[in-house]
């Protein structure tokens, strides 16, 4: 898992999990949720 968190910015984090050669976006992680780290999901492929 990838986490790129963008503490100090105003825009949104983002989590990606490594599937075969390509990092796939799991969910942004929304300003307000920084703080507690929650993810919100985009769905299944």
């Amino acid at each position: 898992m990838k986490l790129v968190p963008c503490v100090n910015e105003s825009r949104p984090g983002e989590a990606y999990v490594r599937r075969g050669m390509r990092w796939v976006l799991i969910g942004p992680i929304k300003n307000e949720d920084k703080r507690y780290g929650r993810i919100t999901d985009v769905g299944s492929e």
